[in-house]
């Protein structure tokens, strides 16, 4: 490096030239960050001053966020010089001089400059071999140097600050405007959540008919200050009327209740405590609601009254429910007092809780805590069905018209009639029974003498059965004795036919066959007679009807016949069968016949027997008519009566007897004039099941019976009515057989 032995030499234009670098520099830094400064200080040094060494160091004050950049390199001394000071051991007020920074002995040197004072934005340094240095004229450029270092500093630390601040400012500005946006949606959120809770808030009020109200003490006065919806519909008030006076409102309380609701809100004014008063309200209209208010008094720290809060119910529905509930159970009360149900309670161990004072005829209360088997009479007669009320007990099922004999009240027997169901808590829990008992003895023995006066017609209509057989006794005498007669003549026939030589056995074969028949048709007679005569309790049994009119008409065939009756048949193609008593209800078909014959008797024309059969809807109708004298029409009701007879002869029991037997077959016998005479008995008995059955056959199987005269029965053949195998009673009839008569 050149070194120039007289700085005041002709080196002045330079030194000029780099003092207007150094002072135009700085006007280059303007904007540039501090790393961009301090290299260009750097290289500007050792540019400019010809320098072996160059260091700059850019800090803050508080020497944080330092910057440092050296050129070249520095003697020890200068270096140690250098650490001291970037390590806060002292503090650099002034230039100071390092010497024997050079190559050795006195030659060059090194300089330290502060950047600010006491070097508060830092520090610059310099180096170089040359003799003399730093001389002034180094200083000098130096310092000019470190001033404008530091003010470009100073500068870029400012630019940086308001940088920074105006980054700052504008995320301040962003987040304020997040804030704001974020703060006007939650305002926005709030204002529709408590408009909702507003709007919530008046639906609950009208669904529970509660309005709300405020009273403030205006100096001294107290003046309404809110009144809510809902009381605006309460008080019948229009709110575009503004709020009302407090002496209107206690102007609307009704008469009767105006004095007790101001003493007792005064009075809970007085003690300092809120209160809840039920008063009436009476409307313009004339229109009176039950009002239970509820009130809040809020007072200063010096027990002056603020403001009331409070709240308005209409509880008039309520108030009308209570009263007809009261009245209800009055009701209930006289009517459990009055009847002759009770009701009862038994917790979950079958022990009665709870009994009705009309319970068991007196003294209930001695049953509490005790089972209803405790005092039956029957447990031991009818265990069977004590088991299966425990069995249902035990099932917590419910139960109806369980029947027994308990102790009365009195002592004496007592038939209950029971029915009762399970009781639940809202947890499930089984908490017992709870039902009615009904005292039932009287009907008990209602049923009891209904079951002997049952027998006594039973009996009563067996002794009209004899009776009518009584009347059959000679037509059914000659029934029996053709076949008898048929069989012995056919017997002689067989014996004449032995008593040829050969024998004609053939002739012999076919006369023992007509034999048979005839003892079956006549075995056949006398069966139908004992089912007639002999005693025997009700039966329900399954049986055609055709089939059963058919019997009858057998069994009447004689006296037909005797009369000289026109008998005519009409059958149901299809009839369902009938569920009942065969022998009953043939009974009273056989009753209708002789009652229709003996009508007839006294008439000189025609005398015609019809009897019919018919589907009518679910039930079997039979119809007797007959073309006798006819029956008064303002009569038709009295011959059903007991002992009501227009016979001379007649006891007047039988028709009762009839209507009774239909009557417990669930049907109906009624009569019905014929014109231009006669009269018809009708009555339907109910069928077993819906399915038709085509039966017409039956009442044909003696010969195609209809709408003819009946022949001689001695024609008939001899497996009619048989029960055995056809081959019995088969065999044409021959001349020879000799006479039936």
């Amino acid at each position: 490096m050149p070194v120039d032995p007289d700085p005041n030499g002709p080196h002045l234009p330079k030194v000029l030239r780099d003092l207007v670098a150094l002072s135009a520099v700085s006007s280059l830094w303007a904007g540039r960050d501090s790393q961009a400064i301090a290299t260009d200080l750097a290289d500007l040094l050792a540019t400019l001053l010809n320098l072996d060494f160059a260091f700059v160091r850019l800090c803050d004050s508080d020497g944080n966020g330092a910057v440092e950049v050296s050129r070249g390199t520095a003697a020890p001394t200068l270096v140690e010089r250098l650490q001291h000071y970037r390590d806060g051991a002292g503090r650099l007020s002034r230039a100071e001089v390092v010497a024997g920074t050079g190559d050795g002995g006195q030659r060059g040197g090194g300089l330290v400059l502060p950047l600010g004072v006491n070097a508060e934005f830092g520090l610059i340094a310099a180096a170089s071999a040359r003799p003399h240095f730093p001389s002034e004229i180094d200083q000098l450029l130096l310092s000019v140097a470190a001033g404008h270092g530091a003010t470009a500093f100073k500068m870029a630390r400012v630019v940086e600050a308001h940088q920074r601040a105006v980054a700052a400012l504008a995320i301040s500005e962003r987040e304020l405007r997040q804030a704001h946006d974020e703060l006007e949606t939650k305002v926005a959120e709030r204002t529709a959540e408590l408009r909702r809770s507003d709007a919530y808030l008046a639906e609950a009020h009208r669904l529970s008919h509660t309005g709300t109200w405020a009273v403030k003490n205006l100096n001294g006065e107290l003046a309404v200050v809110y009144w809510s919806e809902e009381s605006y519909r309460l008080y019948g008030l229009d709110p575009r009327q503004g709020l009302p006076t407090r002496a209107w409102v206690w102007q609307q309380a009704h008469p009767d209740d105006r004095d007790r609701l101001y003493a007792e809100t005064e009075e809970a004014q007085r003690q300092k405590k809120d209160f809840e008063v039920e008063f009436r309200i009476l409307l313009r209209d004339g229109t009176v609601k039950y009002v239970e208010a509820i009130g809040h008094h809020v007072f200063s720290s010096r027990g002056e009254l603020l403001e009331i809060l409070g709240t308005h119910v209409d509880v008039t529905e309520r108030k009308r429910s209570q009263e007809a509930l009261r009245e209800s159970e009055a009701k209930f009360r006289d009517y459990a007092e009055s009847a002759s149900d009770w009701f009862w309670e038994i917790g979950p161990d079958y022990k009665c809780t709870l009994l009705t004072q009309s319970a068991f005829g007196s003294n209930a209360a001695d049953r509490i805590g005790t089972a209803c088997w405790d005092h039956a009479l029957d447990l031991e007669t009818e265990p069977e069905k004590w088991r299966l009320l425990r069995a249902t007990l035990e099932s917590r099922k419910p139960f109806r018209d369980f029947v027994y004999c308990s102790v009365g009240g009195n002592g004496s027997p007592m038939y209950v009639n029971a029915s009762g169901k399970p009781v639940f808590d809202v947890n499930g829990e089984f908490r017992g029974y709870r039902g009615t008992g009904t005292d039932v003895t009287a009907t008990r023995r209602a049923q009891e003498e209904h079951e002997r006066l049952r027998q006594l017609e039973s009996d009563l209509a067996h002794v009209n059965r004899l009776s009518m057989m009584g009347v059959l006794a000679a037509s059914l005498a000659h029934e029996v004795k053709q076949p008898i007669a048929t069989a012995r003549n056919n017997a002689r026939a067989a014996l004449n036919f032995l008593a040829k030589r050969p024998p004609d056995l053939g002739e012999v074969r076919e006369a023992l066959g007509c034999i048979v028949g005839d003892a079956d048709r006549a075995g056949d007679i006398i069966d139908r007679i004992r089912a007639h005569i002999k005693k025997a309790p009700p039966r329900k049994d399954r049986f055609d009807l055709n089939e059963a009119v058919t019997e009858v008409v057998e069994l009447a065939r004689t006296a037909i016949t005797r009369h000289g009756v026109s008998l005519q048949l009409q059958p149901a193609e299809e009839l369902s069968a009938i569920q009942g008593d065969r022998v009953q209800l043939q009974q009273v078909i056989l009753n209708l016949i002789l009652n229709a014959i003996e009508a007839m008797s006294s008439v000189d024309g025609p005398r015609e027997l019809l009897i019919s059969t018919e589907q009518r809807e679910t039930n079997g109708l039979v119809s007797v008519g007959d073309s006798g004298p006819g029956i008064d029409p303002e009569k038709l009701e009295r011959v059903f009566e007991a002992f009501y007879t227009t016979k001379s002869s007649g006891v007047g029991i039988g028709l009762s007897i009839c209507r009774s037997i239909i009557d417990a077959h669930g049907g109906r016998l009624w009569i019905e004039t014929n014109t231009p005479r006669g009269a018809t008995f009708h009555f339907t008995v109910p069928s077993a099941a819906n399915e038709l059955r085509s039966s017409p056959q039956s009442l044909h199987h003696t010969g195609g019976l209809r709408e003819d005269s009946v022949p001689n029965p001695a024609h008939q053949p001899a497996s009619a009515g048989n029960t055995r195998p056809p081959h019995l009673a088969r065999g044409p009839r021959r001349r020879h057989r000799g006479r039936t008569s």
